[in-house]
């Protein structure tokens, strides 16, 4: 819903790092993929940090903790 909003500019690096964070503490198999495809898009990113943390600790790391 985010990405399809007018003020696209100012929502699609939070909503597109949000979601790659949510499919890497559900476990989803898809959570890497999207967590590196928000680092391609803004390999300086706000969520730089946060997005290669999350790879680092690998697919499922965070599911155990919800």
């Amino acid at each position: 819903i985010a990405l399809a909003s007018p003020q696209v500019r100012d929502a699609a690096e939070p909503a597109t790092f949000q979601r790659a964070e949510c499919l890497m503490r559900l476990g989803d198999p898809t959570g890497a993929e999207a967590t590196r495809a928000y680092l391609r898009r803004w390999p300086s990113g706000r969520f730089r940090t946060e997005a290669e943390r999350l790879l680092e600790s690998g697919d499922g790391a965070f599911a155990a903790r919800l």
